[in-house]
């Protein structure tokens, strides 16, 4: 679908799937020089995708809107670049802005949405409307646009952080089962995805949030063995300051109301 099949973007391709976005960048920038129309959009379209992995908001913005005058609106990439604009709201102090942007693109493009050529960027949109309202509130629609994503998401990395925000919206709601589920599928998931593409305390993160769980429901044992486990690997200060504010509550005569996860 997108212009990529063509040998010269393997190698950026490559370094893409192993979470190597900074290099991946600087090879399709060097890529798009050398190309027009459809194909220079497509190297500019991953670019953004990188440089927005990279936490690099404006510089992948740039990209997209260069890429946007070499594409057709209706043609593949013309679609998927909208797509990819939508996730970048002009303000982000309107809540939900990039909710609504992003429904617009999959309503005006229905069509192509429902096909397997763009199920993928599909997938990824639904994920991105489910994280836009989970983070106004809407935490029975965000989890429900989540799991269906998560339920046909077969790369490692995209499931494990589906993982996250799905257990962080059940704890929230005091589904705490269904929270523990998540972060235990995380564990498992991050056992085969790129190690670039996690964050760097992700062992240690997960058995905080697995000890909050265990405290919440009173499971002290569990909660302590999990807490060991995250002092084990934890390298962050700030998940070693959390830790050590779950131990002393662990130490309380009767449990309280562990730290705020917000």
């Amino acid at each position: 679908m997108l212009p990529i099949d063509h040998p010269r973007f393997f190698p950026a391709m490559k370094l893409i799937d192993e979470g190597q976005f900074a290099e991946a960048a600087r090879q399709l920038s060097e890529l798009a020089a050398g190309l027009s129309g459809e194909s220079r959009a497509g190297a500019l379209y991953w670019k953004s995708i990188c440089l927005g992995r990279l936490g690099q908001r404006e510089d992948a913005i740039a990209s997209i809107d260069d890429a946007m005058t070499e594409a057709e609106p209706d043609s593949a990439v013309g679609i998927c670049l909208q797509l990819q604009k939508a996730y970048y709201p002009e303000t982000d102090e309107v809540p939900g802005a990039n909710i609504a942007a992003v429904r617009s693109v999959l309503s005006r493009y229905a069509k192509q949405f429902s096909t397997p050529d763009f199920f993928w960027q599909y997938m990824d949109a639904k994920a991105a409307i489910g994280k836009g309202l989970l983070r106004v509130g809407e935490y029975s629609e965000g989890i429900a646009e989540l799991e269906e994503s998560l339920s046909s998401e077969s790369r490692a990395a995209a499931r494990y952080s589906k993982h996250l925000w799905l257990q962080d919206a059940y704890y929230k709601t005091g589904r705490l089962e269904e929270a523990k589920e998540h972060l235990q599928n995380a564990l498992k998931d991050a056992e085969s995805a790129p190690q670039t593409q996690l964050p760097a305390d992700h062992p240690a993160l997960i058995r905080y949030e697995l000890a909050l769980v265990a405290y919440k429901q009173h499971r002290l044992d569990d909660a302590q063995r999990e807490l060991t486990l995250a002092s084990a690997v934890a390298q962050n200060p700030k998940t070693l300051r959390c830790i050590s504010k779950l131990w002393k509550l662990l130490h309380e005569p009767k449990p309280v109301d562990p730290p705020s996860k917000s």
